[in-house]
């Protein structure tokens, strides 16, 4: 890498901290409650607890075989009932995931956007601010509308699927679209999506998408998926996605045999 490319990056890698800063300074401001942590010891508490579920991916792999009951904390109502019970499993993750990340920090932890928040529950995301309308180049489905849209969304986990790269990159396609938290969506859909394929021995080689210009192409084509939502189009966009992503799936049972 040249030092003008090097400087580059420094400064990319500055401004989307600086944002990330920024934004977590403001849901503590409106949910972080009476005493509330600072911004910093905030910020590095989540980039430890989310480390933490990364080395621990096999455990929720393991997890993967005991079904929910209807006491656990978190899960999806109408997904524990069903013959396959990954879907339920994936939901309890979910919002298992958001609350340890945010217990401490913000006091909706565990808990989609709600009509009540302000501003409804609005939320942005692929621009500056994402509580501004306008300032972004998508946002996420109201408020009211969330656990249905999720709920049909984890269904595509399935434990038996025709071939479950492409189901995984359209649960995390459709997962980052609803944007069901105020942050860390894309963090909480590379979990599940890495515990899932890892079910199946494949694991995602996120280091490599984030690095270099990769990074910028995914979100690109995830972007493109998003804009044709619904349309025509949709499917040739989406195989597009699949072919790059597949770039970065190592089969762990080739690994193993090598």
């Amino acid at each position: 890498m040249t030092l003008k490319l090097l400087l580059i990056w420094f400064i990319k890698i500055g401004l989307e901290l600086n944002s990330e800063l920024k934004y977590l300074e403001e849901l503590i401001e409106e949910f972080g409650g009476s005493e509330k942590i600072s911004t910093h010891n905030a910020f590095k508490l989540l980039r430890s607890r989310y480390e933490l579920f990364e080395q621990n991916i096999h455990i929720f792999v393991k997890g993967l075989t005991n079904k929910p009951t209807a006491e656990a904390k978190f899960h999806l109502a109408g997904l524990l009932n069903l013959p396959d019970h990954f879907p339920a499993v994936f939901s309890a993750y979910c919002f298992s995931f958001h609350y340890v990340l945010f217990t401490g920090i913000l006091e909706n932890a565990g808990m989609t956007r709600q009509d009540a928040d302000p501003r409804g529950g609005y939320v942005g995301f692929g621009g500056d601010d994402r509580r501004i309308p306008g300032s972004h180049k998508f946002f996420g489905v109201a408020a009211d509308r969330i656990e249905d849209e999720l709920r049909d969304t984890f269904l595509l986990l399935s434990n038996s699927p025709p071939n479950p790269i492409p189901a995984a990159l359209e649960f995390y396609r459709r997962f980052v679209k609803i944007h069901p938290f105020y942050d860390a969506n894309g963090r909480i859909a590379r979990l599940i999506i890495s515990i899932y394929l890892q079910y199946f021995s494949f694991y995602i080689n996120w280091r490599e998408i984030d690095s270099g210009g990769n990074k910028t192409k995914f979100i690109k084509k995830l972007n493109e998926c998003h804009k044709r939502e619904n349309i025509l189009s949709y499917d040739k966009y989406f195989s597009y996605l699949v072919v790059f992503f597949k770039k970065f799936i190592i089969n762990i049972d080739n690994l193993i045999n090598t």
